[in-house]
């Protein structure tokens, strides 16, 4: 269980071998050996691949040997790795500053620089990270505007500061010269008034509600547009077999995620949300690599040995839980005392539903355009209401439970919605208000007792 917050020399400490040693290869080695050690701590071989994947493509984040993408959830993935970029996701970055108690430092460096607390935690923390140097650089920004807005806002400041930085840097030199600027192709000499450093921010709007021939040639074009810019501006291969390639890793992950997900209809659940919470950073920075499908198919090997092992005997269900949003990054004992103590099994989690179709290959553009359209929590609130009846139903469960984030408008915002929509269908649903990140708007001991109940009126 990871400990109290760190102090500041700890902090500092931190800050300096995040900012530094990350570059190395020994650190890489280390993390590895850290991991291999640490191998008993995962109940499944898949889940520590997702540790290493994620080790390993943030030491690439800051070697700085491709282009480093930051990009929010849902961002098209497969056309960015297709075309060899670095991928960096912020998000996905501030849960495991969460993990490891560095979250409420870095959220109040960005309130110091007046972001407002009423704002997602999860770009909150990621701004301050970015303002002490945790971070690797970007090269540039890619988010979509459907779910979230906070990740656009989030880019738009990180531009800021990092302009801000630029005008008052130790790049300038006396007599009005500039060094060599990173990333624009500028010579050494260049003057003051040459092209910004900063990162290009590209933002692709995502019609509401629209899932209609118009809006998916719409999105495919900002796809495409985006392809060949990329393809300039940093010098890339601008080869489109490469993105196919992509695609067909993408559905090949999604293949082996989809018959994972089959088995947890299964009683006893094979696998739980408990034990898989964690590939949500696969969901988004993961599809289109060969990693992907490597994890999702080890965990669809294990899950299948733990059913046939079972063979329907195994750990008590006292009762099935649906789970919507996140949850906790911090320590706590929430999701343990779910399982082991009230017997609460956790047997699927929203952001495990593989909603969107096999992708074409010969069609990149459009199926990325697709898939991006097809996400339930997009549009009316009566699409993701009804996807959660229907995992609710598939999944067999007694009734779900919805962690409300402090700052998440599209998810929050429908949860009372949502809860009447279940309760017309017979099933049952516990809203718990909390942070994914912020444990100063978390109160463990409040959301224990009112889980109990819940699971006591369900049982």
């Amino acid at each position: 269980m990871v400990g109290p917050p760190l102090d500041d020399f700890g902090l500092n400490l931190t800050k300096s071998v995040v900012r530094h040693a990350l570059r190395t290869r020994a650190v890489s080695a280390l993390g590895r050996s850290i991991l291999a050690m640490r191998r008993n701590a995962f109940s499944l071989r898949s889940t520590q691949a997702v540790a290493e994947f994620a080790l390993e493509e943030t030491v690439r984040a800051f070697n700085g040997k491709a282009p480093t993408a930051w990009t929010s959830a849902f961002a098209p993935s497969e056309l960015l790795r297709g075309m060899g970029l670095t991928l960096f996701s912020p998000e996905a970055a501030s849960a495991v500053l969460s993990a490891f108690g560095l979250a409420t430092q870095m959220l109040g460096v960005a309130e110091a620089h007046g972001h407002s607390r009423d704002t997602c935690t999860f770009h909150r923390a990621a701004m301050g990270a970015h303002i002490e140097g945790i971070f690797p650089r970007p090269d540039l920004l890619v988010a979509a505007s459907h779910l979230c807005d906070g990740a656009p806002r989030l880019f738009c400041s990180i531009r800021e500061v990092m302009a801000h930085r630029e005008e008052d840097g130790p790049h300038r030199k006396a007599g009005g010269k500039d060094r060599k600027a990173e990333g624009n192709g500028a010579d050494s000499g260049s003057p003051v008034d040459a092209p910004p450093s900063y990162p290009p921010f590209y933002l692709l709007d995502i019609p509401w509600g629209d899932t209609g021939r118009d809006a998916v040639r719409y999105v495919a074009s900002q796809l495409e547009s985006l392809f060949h810019d990329l393809a300039q501006r940093f010098r890339l291969p601008g080869d489109l077999e490469r993105v196919k390639e992509a695609i067909r890793l993408s559905n090949e992950a999604r293949k082996w995620a989809v018959a994972a997900n089959e088995l947890k209809r299964l009683s006893p659940c094979p696998v739980t949300a408990r034990e898989v919470a964690d590939y949500v950073y696969v969901l988004f920075i993961g599809f289109g690599s060969e990693e992907a499908v490597r994890i999702y198919r080890t965990l669809y090997e294990e899950a299948s040995a733990r059913a046939h092992r079972s063979g329907g005997q195994g750990v008590e269900e006292r009762c099935r839980i649906l789970w919507l949003h996140l949850r906790p990054f911090y320590a706590g004992r929430l999701w343990t005392y779910m399982e082991e103590t009230l017997g609460a099994r956790i047997v699927f989690d929203e952001f495990s539903n593989i909603y969107w179709d096999e992708l074409d290959p010969d069609k990149p553009f459009e199926s990325l355009a697709v898939k991006a359209l097809s996400h339930p929590g997009h549009g009316p609130i009566e699409r993701r209401a009804r996807t959660v009846l229907r995992l609710a139903e598939e999944y067999h469960v007694d009734g779900v439970i919805h962690f409300s984030h402090w700052g998440c408008r599209q998810s929050s915002g429908g949860a009372l919605m949502i809860k009447d929509y279940l309760k017309e269908h017979g099933v049952p649903m516990l809203i718990l208000d909390g942070d994914c990140i912020d444990r100063r708007n978390y109160a463990e001991g409040q959301a224990m007792t009112r889980l109990e109940g819940f699971v006591e009126m369900l049982a």
